[in-house]
């Protein structure tokens, strides 16, 4: 007979962590799924420049709010 092992039962903390995990990886698989969805209308070199033109209309906004 081979080495007998007992394995303690999961804490109520453990069960919650990996519960929470779950749904971590849940969340961010649809969310890669809908950006995906999104990114796929536009072409690769749209996208290269969206930080430049969320930049550029957020210095367009504060200079609306300021004038």
């Amino acid at each position: 007979m081979g080495n007998v092992y007992w394995i303690p039962p999961k804490t109520e903390a453990e069960k919650l962590a990996e519960a929470q995990q779950a749904a971590m990886r849940r969340i961010n698989s649809a969310y890669e799924a809908e950006l995906a969805s999104i990114r796929s209308e536009y072409p690769e070199s749209e996208q290269m420049t969206w930080d430049k033109q969320e930049r550029e209309a957020r210095a367009f906004l504060a200079d609306s709010a300021t004038a």
